[in-house]
C-alpha cells in the first residue's frame, strides 16, 4: 500500500501547508486539555503528533529537491499509470497509457493477476498482457515448475500443521517456501489431500460487497480477548481497502494508552487514515479523541458501532485465532491441567509474559 502521505501531498504545496496547520492546531488542542490527562499520556500523544509533522516535512523537502533539480521522482506511485499527451499532428483522442517496468515487476511479485493490475492501473487487461510481453515479463513466468506429487507432498505437510487453511492461506504458506503455483492447482491439491475442504467451500455465505474508495479511507481496529485469562490482549488494526494489517500486537493490558501508542506508530509507517472504526470499547477513547483533533469533528472521523459492522477486523480475528492464537490457547490450558501454571500466582504470570510476549 502506498504511503498515504506521499499520495496526499504530491505536487500540491497547499496540501502540505494545510496538513501542517491541522497538526499545529491539534497540538494546541492537546495543550488545552493536558490537565485532564496524566503526564505520560500527554507526552505520548504530543510525541506522536510531532513525529507525523516531521514525517510530512521530510516528504516536502524531498519533493522540493526533486522539483528544483528537475529529476524524475524515485518513488513513482505503484497504482497509477502515466498518460502520454498527444503528439503534434496527431488526431487527438484519449492519451496513451504508460506503465513502467518497475510497476509491473512489483505487482507481479506481489501476486497480482493481469486483471487486478489493469484495475489498479486504470487500463485494459489486454494492454497489461501486451506490455508484459513487450518487456519480457510473461505473467506465467512467476510460477515454478513442480509436479502434482511434489505439490501434494508440500500441501499435506502444511495442511497437517494448519488444517483450517483454505486456498488463500495455503498459497501464502507455499509462497514463504518459495513455491508459487496457480490457485487452481492449489485448490486441486487441497481436494486430493483432504476432500472435506470442498464441502467447507460449498457452505460459504454470500454477503454484501464491501466498498471503500481508496487505501487509508477507513481503518478497522479492535482488541482480541481469547488470551485474557492469562492477562494477554491482542490489539489489531487493518486497512479496509487493501487489507493491509497496520498493526497486530500482543500486550499485557487493554489500556487506552497502549492502543494509542500502537495506532500512532502505525500512522508514521502507513500514513494517516481518513476515518477509523471500532466497537464501543473504552480502550479506543484516546484514538477517537486523536482522530477528531487531527481530521476534524462532525465528519465521522471515528466511527463506533456493533462488532458485526466492523467486518474487516472481525474476519482477521478468525485467521489470527486459527493460525496463531489457538496453539497458545491450548498450550496455556495444558500447562494449567498439569499444574505447571497458576493464573492466580503473580510470579507465574510474570514468567509467562517474559517467555511469550514480544520484546
Amino acid at each position: 500500500m502506498n504511503d498515504a502521505t506521499s499520495n496526499m501531498i504530491q505536487d500540491d504545496t497547499e496540501m502540505y501547508d494545510a496538513q501542517q496547520r491541522r497538526l499545529t492546531s491539534c497540538l494546541s488542542n492537546i495543550g488545552r486539555i493536558r490537565n485532564f490527562l496524566d503526564s505520560e499520556t500527554f507526552d505520548e500523544i504530543k510525541d506522536s503528533i510531532q513525529n507525523l509533522a516531521q514525517h510530512i516535512s521530510a516528504h516536502r523537502e524531498r519533493h522540493s529537491h526533486h522539483h528544483e533539480t528537475e529529476e524524475p521522482p524515485t518513488d513513482r506511485p505503484v497504482f497509477s499509470a502515466d498518460r502520454i499527451p498527444p503528439q503534434k499532428g496527431s488526431k487527438g483522442g484519449r492519451p496513451k497509457v504508460d506503465v513502467s517496468k518497475e510497476q509491473l515487476e512489483f505487482l507481479l511479485h506481489e501476486g497480482y493477476t493481469c486483471r487486478q493490475m489493469a484495475e489498479h492501473l486504470s487500463c485494459s487487461p489486454s494492454y497489461v498482457y501486451k506490455k508484459l510481453s513487450t518487456l519480457n515479463l510473461p505473467a506465467r513466468k512467476k510460477y515454478i515448475s513442480i509436479s502434482d506429487e511434489e505439490l501434494d507432498s508440500h500441501v499435506a505437510k502444511l495442511h497437517a500443521d494448519f488444517p483450517n487453511s483454505g486456498q488463500q492461506m495455503m498459497a501464502a504458506y507455499l509462497k514463504v517456501k518459495g513455491i508459487v503455483v496457480q490457485r487452481s492447482r492449489i485448490r486441486a491439491s487441497l481436494n486430493r489431500v483432504d476432500p472435506s475442504v470442498a464441502k467447507r467451500w460449498s457452505q460459504t455465505v454470500k454477503r454484501r460487497v464491501y466498498a471503500v474508495p481508496a487505501p487509508n479511507s477507513l481503518w478497522h481496529m479492535d482488541g482480541h480477548m481469547k488470551l485474557v485469562r492469562w492477562k494477554l490482549v491482542t490489539h489489531g488494526c487493518i486497512d479496509g481497502y487493501s487489507r493491509c494489517v497496520t498493526y497486530l500486537h500482543c500486550s499485557r493490558d487493554n489500556s487506552t494508552l497502549t492502543v494509542l501508542k500502537l495506532f500512532a506508530e502505525a500512522t508514521t509507517k502507513y500514513g494517516f487514515p481518513s476515518r477509523t472504526r471500532s466497537d464501543h470499547g473504552g480502550e479506543n477513547y484516546f484514538v477517537a479523541l486523536f482522530m477528531e483533533m487531527v481530521q476534524g469533528r462532525n465528519r465521522g472521523s471515528h466511527l463506533t458501532g456493533e462488532s458485526k459492522h466492523n467486518e474487516r477486523i472481525e474476519r482477521l480475528w478468525k485467521d489470527v485465532f486459527l493460525q496463531v492464537i489457538s496453539s497458545f490457547y491450548e498450550m496455556f490450558y495444558s500447562l494449567e491441567d498439569y499444574d505447571l501454571l497458576n493464573v492466580e500466582d503473580p510470579l507465574d504470570m510474570e514468567a509467562l509474559h517474559q517467555v511469550y510476549l514480544p520484546r
